[in-house]
C-alpha cells in the first residue's frame, strides 16, 4: 500500500524487492535483523524504514514529520493490509499504539510508522494463548492449586 512516500510491504514484497527468500526474510525478521511488525505468522515492512536499516544498520531513525493522520481501525487495516480483527487484537495486546476510543480504536499513522522502524522484538513473536490453550492453563493452575 502506497500512500506518499510511506509503502508497507508483505514478507513476500520486500523479498521480492531486495532478492531474498521470503523465508530468509521471516528468518531475519525474527532475528532483529529488519525493522517490522509481526502479525500472527506474517510481517509487515516499511518500505522507508528497510532501506534506511540496509544503509546503516542498528541506526537508522524515523524521520520527523508534521502531517499526521488519525486512523480508525478499518483505514490501519487498509494501510497495513490486514483485518479489522488483527489490528483490534494488536491494540489490545500493545502491540501497535492506540488511543481505545468507545469500542473501537484510533491510531496516529505517525506512531504506528515509528513502530514499524523498529526490529521485532521477543515479545512480538511470542503469542499469548487464547481460546482453549487459555482454558487449558487456566484448568492446570486450578488442579495444581486444589492439589496443594
Amino acid at each position: 500500500m502506497t500512500t506518499g512516500n510511506d509503502t508497507v510491504l508483505t514478507t513476500a514484497e520486500l523479498g521480492e524487492r531486495i532478492g531474498l527468500s521470503p523465508q530468509t526474510i521471516r528468518r531475519m525478521a525474527n532475528a532483529a535483523q529488519l525493522p517490522g511488525l509481526k502479525s500472527g505468522r506474517d510481517y509487515r515492512f516499511l518500505w522507508t524504514a528497510v532501506k534506511a536499516h540496509l544503509r546503516n544498520p542498528g541506526h537508522a531513525t524515523a524521520p520527523e514529520s508534521d502531517n499526521d493522520q488519525i486512523l480508525s481501525t478499518a483505514e490501519l487495516a487498509d494501510r497495513l493490509r490486514l483485518s479489522t480483527q488483527t489490528i483490534r487484537r494488536m491494540a489490545h495486546r500493545d502491540q501497535l499504539p492506540a488511543l481505545k476510543s468507545g469500542r473501537d480504536f484510533r491510531f496516529s499513522w505517525e506512531a504506528v510508522k515509528e513502530r514499524l522502524w523498529h526490529p521485532i522484538t521477543l515479545e512480538d513473536t511470542t503469542d499469548q494463548p487464547q481460546g482453549a490453550g487459555l482454558r487449558a492453563q487456566r484448568r492446570a493452575r486450578d488442579t495444581d492449586a486444589l492439589n496443594d
